[in-house]
């Protein structure tokens, strides 16, 4: 239905629909959250990691599926983007899944590429 004015009363009804509708999104948060973390398990960090921003787009499909809410053209402008930078990512990253131990790691960190990283972002 459509969504109450801020100030209007919400019946026993409706509150109970809308907490059982959180309960099941947040559920639903936690299992992909771990789906996402069981699935670096079986592919290398630099082909999952970029795929996981595809759930922008499910956000984006589900808001106007869901809500009603009306997409801009910088919306889909955006989408795009995601998409495409998804699709790079995965092309073009290294599909190779390594394990660094400690001595490894800080010496990637020490390297002047990291600290132009750390200082960007």
């Amino acid at each position: 239905g459509a969504t109450p004015e801020p100030d209007a009363p919400v019946s026993p009804a409706d509150e109970s629909t809308f907490r059982r509708l959180w309960v099941l999104g947040f559920v639903c948060i936690v299992v992909g959250s771990v789906f996402d973390f069981a699935a670096l398990a079986f592919g290398a960090q630099s082909i999952v990691a970029p795929l996981g921003s595809i759930s922008l787009v499910a956000n984006m499909i589900f808001a106007q599926v869901l809500h009603g809410e009306k997409l801009s053209k910088r919306d889909l402008m955006s989408t795009a983007v995601i998409i495409l930078g998804c699709v790079v990512a995965v092309t073009f990253a290294s599909h190779k899944n390594e394990i660094c131990d400690i001595e490894a790691l800080l010496g990637l960190y020490s390297k002047p590429r990291f600290a132009f990283y750390a200082a960007t972002i």
